[in-house]
């Protein structure tokens, strides 16, 4: 459980990613059909494994870059209420744009980031969150 920070921010936007880049590599054998099948000899599957990573990673730093401010953000209300509707609000445009910019419109990868991205911050962020609960009632 993390307190509420910037690099706690950027570190639970990086965290959520990872675990999601996990759960389409297996669930979805996207690394299957990006790598595996199309690997003919192991220096091919080091070569399309790193590839993939890359991949996963710039794709990473691109969505902490253009969510952090506004994550960031929504911890700083102060209100419960208005906090978990921004909160849901940000979950839900970061699912539709990586939907948009990255899953050529494939909206279950997009529900499926948006359920991770809850779980990820009520993992993260467990302690504020109910600091923020507790002190509206």
């Amino acid at each position: 459980m993390l307190r509420i920070s910037f690099r706690n921010i950027v570190l639970f936007i990086f965290l959520k990613y990872l675990i999601f880049a996990i759960i389409l590599a297996t669930l979805d054998n996207r690394f299957k059909s990006m790598v595996t099948d199309v690997s003919h000899t192991a220096a091919e599957w080091i070569a399309g494994t790193f590839h993939y990573s890359m991949y996963v990673l710039l794709v990473t730093i691109l969505f902490v870059v253009l969510f952090c401010g506004p994550y960031w953000l929504v911890f700083q209300i102060k209100n419960t209420i208005v906090f978990f509707l921004a909160a849901l609000l940000i979950l839900a445009l970061d699912a539709c744009c990586y939907v948009w910019l990255n899953a050529a419109g494939i909206w279950r990868y997009g529900e499926t980031h948006f359920l991770v991205g809850i779980l990820t911050m009520l993992i993260c962020f467990f302690k504020p969150i109910r600091q923020k609960i507790l002190f509206h009632f």
